[in-house]
């Protein structure tokens, strides 16, 4: 049984010609992202992608600087094996409709190596939630 997963991230990055952007992570409309809670502790996870939220706010900065209007939500699949090394890393939903910033999140996510270890692969629905600040 997968349990509900709800995780704010926020950070902003600063820009020269666009304010900065907020990114957060957050449920995407249609489900509340998840992980067996038994396998994952959901506030090490929150902990875990809060360290990482520069590399993040980059992957949305660099398409933000082309169009300053990009918002919306990735919600990324990937599993976390019992090494602690994701796998399987897609998209679920991209409301963002930018490519360049859903490919940058799938190759970013599987750089990671997470400091906990489930017994079995446990699947995780990890949305991101982008939106330019605002002055």
């Amino acid at each position: 049984m997968k349990l509900p997963l709800v995780i704010v991230l926020l950070t902003a990055a600063s820009c020269a010609t666009v304010p900065p952007p907020t990114v957060a992570t957050a449920p995407a409309p249609a489900r509340s992202p998840s992980a067996p809670a038994e396998e994952v502790d959901r506030e090490a996870l929150a902990r875990f992608v809060q360290s990482h939220r520069l590399q993040i706010a980059g992957c949305y900065q660099r398409e933000l600087d082309r169009n300053p209007a990009l918002s919306g939500t990735v919600v990324v699949l990937f599993t976390i094996t019992p090494t602690g090394a994701p796998s399987e890393i897609g998209i679920e939903e991209d409301t963002l409709g930018n490519a360049g910033v859903a490919r940058c999140l799938t190759a970013l996510i599987g750089t990671w190596q997470f400091p906990f270890a489930p017994s079995e692969e446990t699947p995780v629905a990890y949305p991101f939630v982008f939106s330019p600040s605002e002055s």
